[in-house]
């Protein structure tokens, strides 16, 4: 939670939108997986595997996480804009309402959309008179070239699709600045801006210097990463191996886990053979899931980092 709240205050002083790259990606992922999907038991650590000996808690003896979570899942509101006397700050992208008062009048806007299962966003704009200001629209990294802010992680892809935004159904004219698409205009009640952000599938791969994360691979999907699980996978995870080249494919499943996108795709098996001694490499269909999901179905293993050779697999009791 400390990452959210210091992010934002970044973002306050600099406007700088990798701040709120940041502060989403905690949101998602770190924050939300510390919180069981029936909201009654809780993490303090957010580990990239498991062997099957991790499990929320009911609550600790030193109980701030279970706390901070109500806290931060409050306050979400005071997260998604922000605004000066002159312009709207559009940072995370949820169905909600809200008015900001800017030098010329009140301004409401009201965001509907699925994200983070669809990458299309609609903004009414509502202005209580016709009245100009900037709105800026948040262009997050993993919609583009970059994984994280810095260089520790990198894209082993390149994204197909590209970020549209429309006014009113026509292209809208706009430019971008510290990460913002910044659309500049004169604004009418009943004006409606339309985002759409890629939703790809994309490999993330870590720098060289990170010795651990050598020749693997963790799989995103807009600002969720995802994990492979047992339940999902015949009970077993550290036998799958991804090579760059197979492709990988989302699918709905409204029947898991209270409703998520899986990633699918027919991945690489290393199986012992039946002298105990040498290994078989079979194509076998994995899934992966969302990485705040895990560990609602009881002990399972579960890895982040993903080998893409065989040679770094490691085959579970052997």
């Amino acid at each position: 939670m400390g990452l959210v709240f210091w992010n934002q205050r970044m973002f306050l002083m600099t406007g700088e939108a990798k701040y709120v790259d940041v502060l989403e990606r905690s949101l998602y992922n770190g924050a939300l997986d510390g919180l069981s999907l029936s909201g009654d038991r809780f993490f303090y650590g957010n580990p990239l595997e498991s062997e099957g000996r991790h499990a929320r808690r009911e609550w600790f003896g030193t109980a701030c996480c279970p706390s901070n979570i109500a806290r931060l899942i409050a306050s979400l509101g005071n997260y998604c804009y922000a605004h000066n006397d002159r312009a709207v700050w559009v940072n995370l992208y949820a169905g909600n309402n809200t008015a900001v008062q800017l030098a010329q009048g009140r301004v409401a806007i009201a965001q509907q959309t699925n994200y983070p299962w669809d990458g299309l966003v609609k903004m009414n704009i509502q202005p209580e008179k016709k009245m100009a200001f900037a709105l800026h629209l948040r262009l997050p990294g993993w919609a583009g070239t970059e994984a994280s802010p810095g260089d520790l992680y990198h894209f082993l892809d390149t994204i197909k699709a590209g970020i549209q935004i429309l006014v009113n159904g026509q292209p809208a004219d706009w430019h971008a600045e510290k990460g913002y698409a910044i659309i500049q205009r004169s604004w009418r009640p009943g004006d409606v801006v339309e985002l759409q952000l890629p939703m790809e599938v994309r490999r993330i791969a870590a720098s060289e210097e990170l010795a651990a994360g050598i020749n693997r691979v963790a799989l995103q999907r807009g600002p969720l990463l995802y994990c492979f699980e047992g339940p999902d996978n015949d009970g077993e995870v550290f036998n799958i191996i991804i090579p760059d080249h197979i492709p990988l494919q989302k699918s709905w499943r409204a029947d898991l886990l209270g409703g998520v996108m899986t990633i699918t795709g027919d991945a690489s098996v290393v199986l012992p053979n039946a002298d105990g001694q040498s290994m078989s490499t079979w194509r076998r269909q994995v899934t992966a899931i969302p990485y705040y999901a895990w560990n609602n179905r009881g002990p399972a293993h579960m890895q982040v980092w993903m080998p893409r050779k065989v040679a770094r697999a490691r085959v579970w009791g052997n």
